[in-house]
């Protein structure tokens, strides 16, 4: 349905996402602030009778683990992969075994990409999937 996004920003005012592809997005967004529990929860308001609004950013790369997306990548390298078709790549360190050995592998890995193999792109908004009755042949 057009307008609806995950559960969990159900009580976040969504205010720029970036898809690049399927499960590699960024999305920015406020979070209103609330007082503690114990004090009913109530939303906090600022000397003007204004909201206190948290900014708050979630990003997710598939195959890249949650540390590095964290500490190494931003909002603004998602829209720039997706503006300037430039890909990103990230160093990320993890372990693994060979015959029940354990090693620490460090891996360069390509984080963001606009490219997508999976969808005909009709410009650089707009895709059809693959075998799709309107791509002309």
């Amino acid at each position: 349905m057009i307008g609806k996004f995950k559960g969990e920003y159900a009580n976040k005012f969504i205010t720029e996402i970036f898809c690049l592809k399927p499960k590699m997005y960024s999305v920015k967004s406020l979070i209103w602030k609330k007082e503690k529990e114990k004090n009913g929860g109530a939303y906090i308001r600022d000397e003007f009778g204004n909201y206190d609004v948290i900014d708050s950013s979630d990003m997710k790369a598939k195959g890249i683990t949650k540390s590095v997306v964290q500490k190494q990548m931003t909002h603004d390298q998602y829209v720039h992969a997706l503006a300037e078709k430039e890909e990103t790549f990230v160093t990320q360190k993890t372990i693994g075994s060979l015959r029940h050995q354990l090693y620490t592998l460090e891996t360069r890995k390509k984080a963001l990409s606009s490219f997508d193999t999976k969808r005909h792109y009709i410009n650089r908004i707009d895709s059809l999937a693959f075998g799709h009755k309107n791509i002309n042949k």
